[in-house]
C-alpha cells in the first residue's frame, strides 16, 4: 500500500567548478557568516528558503530544496545561486556535479493513532523481525518514538520519528525510492505492533 509523503528538505553537495574568493564573498555579499580561524566554510543565506555552506574550493552544501530531481536542483543552482557567485567574480560551471546527502520527508502513515508504548514494548521483536537497529522512546523528553534502521546496501541509514498522531518524519534518505521502501516497512511494523 503506497503512502503519500512530502519532501520538506533536500541537502545537496555541489561542486561549482570554480574557486571562491572568501574575503570578497564576506565583503560584498549580505548575510555571510565566516570565521576563518575556526572553520573553513562560510554560511551564506540566499533567501528564506536556500542556505549554503561555501568553501573556497567551490564546494557547497545547499539546504532548503524541496525536490530531489537533479535537473531541478541544477536549475536552482544556475538561476539562484550562480548569479550570486558571479557578483564576486566566480563563474560557476555549466554542468555542476551534485550529490544528494539527505532528504527529510513527512507522511501521515495511518489515520488511526499510534500506540508508541506498544511499539516500544515490542522493540526486541521488531529489531529481530525487521531491519531496525535501535528504537528509543522517552516521552518525558520528546513525544516521538525514534526508530533507526540498519544501513542498506548503499550504506544509507534512515531514521524515522513516529508520533502518536500517525505522523512520521524520515531523515537520511538519498533517493525517493528509499523513502517509499521505509514507509512500506513502517506500515508493516505499525500493522503488527502499533495499533
Amino acid at each position: 500500500m503506497a503512502t503519500n509523503f512530502e519532501i520538506k528538505n533536500v541537502v545537496v553537495h555541489a561542486e561549482l567548478g570554480c574557486q571562491i574568493d572568501m574575503e570578497r564573498l564576506v565583503r560584498e555579499l549580505p548575510d555571510v557568516d565566516f570565521e576563518s580561524q575556526t572553520f573553513p566554510g562560510a554560511k551564506v543565506v540566499i533567501d528564506d528558503q536556500l542556505k549554503l555552506l561555501v568553501f573556497s574550493s567551490g564546494s557547497i552544501i545547499l539546504k532548503g530544496l524541496k525536490t530531489p530531481d537533479e535537473n531541478e536542483i541544477k536549475k536552482v543552482i544556475k538561476e539562484r545561486i550562480a548569479p550570486v557567485f558571479e557578483k564576486i567574480g566566480s563563474k560557476v560551471a555549466d554542468d555542476v556535479k551534485i550529490t544528494i546527502y539527505n532528504m527529510v520527508a513527512t507522511s501521515k502513515i495511518t489515520e488511526n493513532t499510534l500506540d508508541l508504548n506498544k511499539i516500544y514494548q515490542n522493540k526486541d521483536k521488531i529489531i529481530k523481525e525487521f531491519p531496525v537497529e535501535e528504537i528509543i522512546y522517552e516521552p518525558r523528553r520528546f513525544p516521538g518514538l525514534r526508530m533507526k534502521f540498519q544501513r542498506n546496501k548503499e550504506g544509507v541509514r534512515i531514521t524515522a520519528l513516529l508520533f502518536q498522531t500517525g505522523k512520521v518524519v524520515l531523515t537520511g534518505a538519498r533517493k525517493v525510492e528509499q523513502i517509499e521502501e521505509m514507509l512500506e516497512k513502517l506500515q508493516k511494523i505499525i500493522k503488527k505492533y502499533g495499533q
